[in-house]
């Protein structure tokens, strides 16, 4: 195995992340020698290395790094910025590349992409700087500025691949900002020990996929276990903190219950005022626009929204699917329960509420089952037209884990419940960074809900055959009726149930 050579500063930080990094997350091992004195020690591999420092504009942070070009190559992440040829590249500004010596690296920028080649395409470490224009955030984004940044007073909101130059080396990197005094980070990663502003992301995924804010505003804490939320309202969202925070605290936590093996996780979720109400998910961080003050009465849509958005930390990223198409109504319609259904248990909606949503979405499901429109599409087969299809891919999805999480209670007095089934799965893939298939999701289900799994799945997931609801309404202790066709059924309840009783516990 190769030794790296590393300058006896940067050993000094190594020495401290190597215990947080063997705590944090399985790694590679390399040996490290340092340039000047000192003996060999084990480190976790640290690819690329960077160094943001903003100042009280924000727009303008410079950005130095080192960094690890495969084959001499750079890139940005390529996705969000396609109204530009260049994509994110199109917000770089005076980019200087130099070898670890000081010498310059001469390279040639793609006209087409945000992506940089060296003259020399040796494999090897080399520094960069320069500044990331993001003025941008101070202006409307053509497809919603929770899709890029906002700036919001004296915070900002931003995407993190609008930061970052990036190679396709493997390995956590490292961020550390400098901000003025008294201003604050909220960032998607683990923190070093050293109390810093210093972040490791496992991997690129992690970091260029993700968000963070800067700025004045210090973000409200909630810790559940090792899983740190972070929640940063900005601009005239700051007056909505505290419903919110309570709102979301209690979600946290539930989350955590299901899934009491998450490991250290940060996840940063920021809401401020825009033109459109939207919202957009990350690997460990989601942003909304709101248009409406967040309050009590309209609870039921804005903590909605956030709930389903903050369970895909676990189903969605944690949990990925494989393909991604035919399981979109596990991965979005089984959150969008979880949602509900944990929004129900922590008291932040009652049943009432609940009651209203479950209406809504059985009502929606039976529609896209009835509507010509619709004809030959399945729930599986939603998946491949996401948008057009959402009624099969959220609602149905939806109806299919209520459905099954209310005949696993019945069926076992209330020893087991989904739950069970979605821990397994997250259980197995999760921890080894693997995605699971439709065979790995079956097994689970059928461990937890038997054999009959098997044939609901085939039936009204694979197959093209209508749920039926009543008898899924009449599992969980409530009696409903309807027309598909109008979109209309209605719930009530009917009698004690191990679902009602548990979902609505009056001495919680």
């Amino acid at each position: 195995m190769a030794c790296v050579s590393w300058s006896a500063d940067a050993l000094t930080w190594y020495r401290d992340f190597r215990v947080y990094a063997k705590r944090m997350m399985p790694v590679a091992v390399i040996c490290l020698t340092p340039v000047a004195g000192g003996s060999q020690v084990n480190a976790t591999v640290v690819a690329n290395r960077y160094r943001i420092v903003f100042d009280t504009t924000l727009v303008l942070p410079r950005v130095t790094a080192e960094v690890r070009a495969l084959g001499g190559q750079l890139f940005m992440g390529g996705w969000g910025a396609d109204m530009h040829k260049r994509g994110w590249g199109h917000y770089v500004r005076d980019l200087q590349i130099r070898e670890m010596n000081g010498a310059p690296a001469p390279y040639s920028a793609d006209t087409a992409s945000a992506a940089w080649q060296l003259a020399d395409s040796t494999s090897r470490s080399v520094r960069l700087s320069y500044v990331a224009d993001l003025s941008f955030a101070a202006s409307q984004w053509p497809y919603g500025n929770e899709q890029a940044g906002s700036l919001q007073g004296r915070d900002l909101f931003v995407v993190s691949k609008a930061l970052f130059i990036t190679s396709k080396s493997a390995g956590p990197r490292v961020i550390e900002f400098m901000i003025p005094p008294a201003w604050h980070v909220a960032a998607p990663w683990n923190r070093t020990p050293d109390g810093r502003n210093t972040y490791v992301a496992p991997d690129d995924n992690a970091l260029l996929n993700n968000s963070l804010v800067v700025g004045r505003t210090a973000a409200v804490e909630v810790r559940a276990g090792s899983f740190l939320f972070l929640l940063a309202n900005l601009g005239s969202t700051a007056a909505d903190r505290p419903v919110v925070a309570d709102a979301l605290s209690r979600v946290v936590r539930e989350y955590v219950r299901i899934f009491p093996r998450t490991p250290p996780t940060s996840y940063v979720l920021t809401m401020f005022n825009a033109a459109e109400r939207d919202a957009e998910a990350f690997q460990s961080s989601a942003a909304f626009s709101e248009v409406e003050r967040l309050t009590q009465v309209n609870r039921l849509q804005w903590a909605g929204t956030v709930a389903h958005e903050l369970f895909h930390s676990w189903n969605g990223a944690s949990l990925r699917p494989e393909p991604y198409a035919d399981l979109q109504w596990f991965s979005e319609g089984f959150t969008d329960y979880y949602a509900t259904r944990s929004l129900a248990k922590t008291g932040v909606i009652d049943e009432a509420l609940f009651l209203r949503r479950m209406e809504r979405t059985i009502a929606l499901y039976l529609y896209f089952k009835s509507a010509p429109v619709f004809n030959g599409i399945t729930l599986k087969t939603a998946g491949t037209r996401k948008g057009p299809h959402r009624l099969g891919v959220y609602e149905g999805g939806w109806v299919v884990a209520f459905c099954l999480d209310a005949k696993i209670r019945e069926q076992s007095a209330g020893r087991r419940t989904l739950d069970d089934a979605m821990r397994m799965l997250y259980d197995e893939f999760a921890f080894k960074n693997q995605a699971y298939t439709e065979t790995a999701l079956r097994r689970a289900l059928r461990e937890v809900a038997g054999p009959a799994s098997e044939n609901f799945l085939d039936k009204y997931v694979v197959g093209d055959e209508t749920i039926p609801v009543s008898e899924c309404v009449a599992d969980a202790g409530y009696q409903g009726f309807g027309t598909g066709y109008q979109a209309e059924y209605y719930v009530e309840p009917l009698r004690s149930s191990f679902y009602r009783n548990w979902l609505f516990d009056k001495s919680r």
